[in-house]
Formats: C-alpha cells, sequence, structure tokens
C-alpha cells in the first residue's frame, strides 16, 4: 500500500465519522450544543443596558428574568421618587424635603442600586408582594381539589408558568428573584403546633445591611417598624422577635 491510498483511506474514515456524528446529533444520541443567550445574567445590567438605549422592555426568554425586570424597575422608580437616598425616609412620609425627585435615572444608578440599602429594602418588598400573585396558593388548592396538576418543584421558571404552587414552590421563586438582583438570600423553615398538629411553613430571608431579613412570599408580608418618622426599613427576625 502506497503513501497517497493511505491517505484516501483515512480521509474516508474521518468523513464516516464525521457523517456519524451528524446523524447522532440529529437524532438525539448526542445532544447538540445550546445555544448561548447574550442577556444579561444580572437584572442590573440588564435594566442599565435598557436605561443606555432608552428601551425599557423586559426580554421574556426565560419567565424569572421577566418578572425580575419589572420588579427592578419599580423598585428604582420607588428609590428615584425618594431622591435615591442610602437610608430610606419614611415612605408614607413621601420624597425627602430638599432632594430632587425628578432626576433621571441613569445607568451607574441601576448598576449601585443593590449596594444602597434603601434600594435593596424597596426591591425585597416588591419581591414580598408579587410572588404570592405570580404563584397563587388558592388555584394550588382548585387544582388539588379537582384534578391533577404538574409540580413545578423548585425550579423557578417552571413555577411561574405553572402559575400555582405553595410556600416551597413560592420561597424558591422568591430567592431566585432576590439573586437575580444581587442580593443574597435563603429559605428559613418554621414549625409549630395547631389543635395537636405539627406544621411548618418556609420563607426567604434576605441579607441587607448586615441583617438577615424575613419576607413572606406566601401571604405578602414583611415585617417594618411603622413608627412614623423611623427609616423604612425591613427588620432582621430577632428585632421581630423581640417586640
Amino acid at each position: 500500500m502506497n503513501l497517497k491510498t493511505l491517505r484516501l483511506i483515512l480521509l474516508v474514515l474521518i468523513a464516516a465519522i464525521g457523517l456519524r456524528w451528524v446523524s447522532a446529533t440529529q437524532t438525539g444520541g448526542i445532544e447538540p450544543a445550546q445555544s448561548v443567550s447574550s442577556e444579561p445574567a444580572r437584572v442590573a445590567e440588564l435594566v442599565a443596558d435598557q436605561i443606555a438605549r432608552g428601551d425599557f422592555s423586559c426580554p421574556r426568554s426565560r419567565p424569572v428574568m421577566y418578572e425580575a425586570c419589572l420588579l427592578y424597575q419599580g423598585a428604582l422608580a420607588t428609590w428615584q421618587t425618594v431622591g435615591y437616598p442610602d437610608v430610606c425616609p419614611n415612605i408614607s412620609n413621601g420624597p425627602v424635603s430638599g432632594q430632587s425627585a425628578n432626576k433621571k435615572v441613569t445607568r451607574e444608578d441601576a448598576l449601585r442600586a443593590p449596594t444602597v440599602a434603601c434600594f435593596s429594602h424597596l426591591y425585597a418588598t416588591q419581591v414580598a408582594t408579587a410572588v404570592p400573585i405570580l404563584i397563587s396558593s388558592s388555584d394550588r388548592e382548585f387544582l388539588n381539589l379537582n384534578g391533577t396538576f404538574a409540580e413545578p418543584g423548585a425550579n423557578p421558571d417552571l413555577c411561574i408558568e405553572a402559575r400555582h404552587g405553595i410556600c416551597g414552590n413560592q420561597t424558591w421563586v422568591g430567592i431566585e428573584l432576590l439573586k437575580l438582583a444581587d442580593l443574597k438570600a435563603r429559605p428559613v423553615e418554621f414549625y409549630y403546633g395547631d389543635e395537636g398538629q405539627r406544621l411548618n411553613h418556609v420563607i426567604p430571608e434576605v441579607l441587607i445591611d448586615g441583617g438577615w431579613r424575613p419576607i413572606d412570599t406566601t401571604y405578602g408580608g414583611y415585617w417594618i417598624d411603622g413608627t412614623p418618622g423611623v427609616p423604612f426599613a425591613l427588620r432582621t427576625l430577632e428585632e421581630i422577635l423581640d417586640k
């Protein structure tokens, strides 16, 4: 066998292997490469880019990112209204005197927002009140009583697509919404008794200004000091239990 013939055989073998690989990817034998999204992984970067472009449409490629984008925009609007402070005023008192509520939000404002306690408190309260609407416990009960349903589990995107769930589903959606906004979050579980029954409930805690602060994504609850004039801030679990 001469060198020319050997090269020809090798080329035929390589071509055959290539055809088999293409066939496998088309028939599911090998997973084809997934397309990489150009969408930012952090909602702060996403909204900052929107501000730079002047286009505030939130992308729908991922359900939880779409909701995080809307909530982030809403929290930015409230923070903008009160003058971009580090410490929130008592929100019921309106904008802080002497601070401009008309300053346009900038790309830099969107990027630095998660590092500011006031914005973080505002965004976390948005999450607390939005999740019970996105993930309905009532609809879950209806489906439970009247038919079968697919359990979305801890996958936030599946939970939002399903639109129903209980405290565990709601907690994981809340945690993902907080993490997308660069806020550390974790689940906390409670056990209690009622008429001899041992019950439990789970909610997210979010780390803001050095303290873990609970929000209830099942009932839309959060804890603040409502005393007039006291800055608006979520309370830590220790502060709640001390009262």
